[in-house]
């Protein structure tokens, strides 16, 4: 019986020891690609693992879908970074590279479509003729010109050629040769060659452009449509009738029109372009009163030129 009572008095004041239980600690992953974790399965008692200290675990950003990263390359951002440098030394080599116009430049723009065929004449009397006196004196030695032609497409394959005085006779052999080629076909569309004949002249410091057509379609753009158009209208049918083109000129400069001519193959004249290559005193434009005595001056000798070609012999 005592020993009962001092068994029951030892069970009082000693704790009963817990029976312990054996851990299996089975790793896992905090995030895929991460250090594995070994975690406790079970029995681990708070202070157990109060004292065993976890490993670190990494942090990981989110990933951009296109950067698997998360981070742009070095060698991106200095690319990056340097690109506009780049672009800046690319436009300057560029304007470097183009030589400012030192020449006179004339462009011969002609209709070729079918209802030209019968004038095929008028149009190699033209162009020869205007080439053959130094387009109307206007044109020297490293002068350029050029031939375009068009009927419901614009046709530029004429290479642009360098005029010579010592060179006449090659150079208006190959031009005879090359007027020769067109087939004289379709119906014109001129709404095709004004937007790149407008490109040159933005790029051109002077330059002609010389139109030969049967004056049936609306010239546009030019600050002289009315004039023009309404001495196509006036001339034309006796014009067509004598198989007889018009020859329209206009001389352009800084990139706007500022004077015309429209005459026919046997009196064609250029308005005055050489003095603008002298000494920048004499490169001013006319005033506006200037220039509307010269319109009207213009007119009138076009109206007179184009009345007395026009009429029967």
């Amino acid at each position: 019986m005592q020993d009962e009572q001092d068994n029951i008095g030892a069970g009082c004041f000693q704790p009963k020891m817990a029976r312990t239980t054996k851990v299996e600690r089975t790793p896992i992953q905090v995030f895929p690609g991460s250090a594995t974790v070994p975690v406790a399965s079970a029995g681990v008692s708070p202070a157990d693992s109060a004292r065993r200290p976890s490993p670190p675990l990494e942090q990981h950003a989110p990933r951009d879908a296109k950067d698997p990263g998360g981070k742009i390359p070095l060698r991106l951002l200095l690319l990056i970074s340097a690109l506009p440098f780049f672009l800046c030394h690319l436009a300057l080599s560029s304007s470097a590279q183009t030589p400012p116009q030192t020449g006179n430049r004339f462009l011969f723009i002609i209709n070729t479509s079918s209802a030209m065929r019968r004038m095929t004449n008028g149009i190699q009397q033209a162009v020869l003729g205007l080439l053959n006196s130094g387009m109307d004196g206007q044109m020297r030695d490293g002068d350029t010109f050029g031939i375009w032609t068009y009927d419901d497409q614009l046709h530029t394959g004429f290479p642009m050629q360098v005029w010579s005085s010592q060179n006449r006779t090659a150079i208006l052999q190959t031009v005879s040769n090359s007027l020769a080629l067109p087939l004289y076909q379709n119906k014109p569309h001129l709404e095709k060659v004004l937007p790149a004949a407008r490109d040159l002249i933005e790029q051109s410091r002077v330059i002609t452009l010389i139109f030969i057509s049967d004056g049936s379609e609306t010239m546009e753009g030019t600050g002289f449509d009315q004039d023009i158009n309404d001495l196509h209208k006036e001339f034309g049918n006796e014009m067509r009738a004598g198989n007889i083109p018009f020859v329209t000129a206009l001389a352009a400069r800084d990139g706007k029109f500022f004077d015309y001519r429209v005459r026919t193959p046997s009196s064609a004249s250029l308005p005055p372009t050489a003095d603008f290559f002298k000494a920048a005193g004499t490169n001013a434009l006319p005033s506006a009163a200037a220039a509307s005595l010269r319109r009207r001056s213009s007119w009138c000798s076009a109206a007179a030129s184009l009345r007395s070609s026009s009429q029967p012999k």
